[in-house]
């Protein structure tokens, strides 16, 4: 965090008491992180953009009674898990296949100046798209547990906390989750 950055507890108590800027800014501060763990939950680039919108409406309405127990990014990750996990469950029976239309957006503008750079570019986002795939034949318990810790960086003790679960039964899951995306390449033939 900047020095003179406002802190979060700071900018929550403000926002619990309806200002506007401090949500914008807990949003803005937020958000990118909140995406790619959603993203990487759940798959699909379109229907993680309305699973974002109700995680923030449930954080509008549950900030209020955020107490504080926790920091608030723990908070904030847990509300989105269970968002997603609710999420899914709704929509169990829809395709999570993404449409090739949606990752072009992640092509650079500059894409005739630097051909090289584009292949390099397509190669990395075939790979994202591997990875993404690989992620949703894991269990919803192993997916999240693996992409918070090898994705958001968490460590397992705060995984542990945010899942309200032992430690090595997070441990298992993070381990046992890498073993069978490991497995799932092999049988992709991604890797030999």
């Amino acid at each position: 965090m900047k020095k003179n950055e406002t802190t979060d507890a700071t900018l929550v108590q403000l926002a619990k008491g309806g200002d506007e800027q401090a949500w914008r800014q807990l949003v803005k501060r937020y958000i990118r992180k909140i995406a790619g763990t959603v993203h990487r939950i759940y798959g699909s680039h379109t229907d993680s953009e309305d699973v974002i919108q109700e995680i923030l409406i449930a954080l509008a309405k549950s900030l209020p009674n955020y107490r504080g127990d926790a920091s608030f990014s723990t908070y904030l990750y847990r509300l989105s898990i269970n968002v997603t996990y609710r999420y899914i469950k709704r929509h169990k029976n829809r395709s999570l296949v993404c449409d090739a239309v949606e990752w072009s957006d992640d092509i650079p503008e500059n894409y005739n100046q630097n051909v090289l750079s584009h292949i390099d570019a397509l190669a990395a986002e075939e790979q994202d798209e591997l990875v993404s795939r690989s992620l949703r034949n894991l269990s919803p318990l192993k997916r999240s547990a693996l992409v918070l810790f090898e994705v958001e960086n968490l460590t397992l003790k705060e995984i542990a906390s945010l899942f309200k679960t032992p430690l090595q039964t997070i441990w298992s899951r993070v381990t046992s989750g890498k073993k069978e995306l490991l497995q799932i390449y092999k049988n992709s033939g991604e890797l030999s």
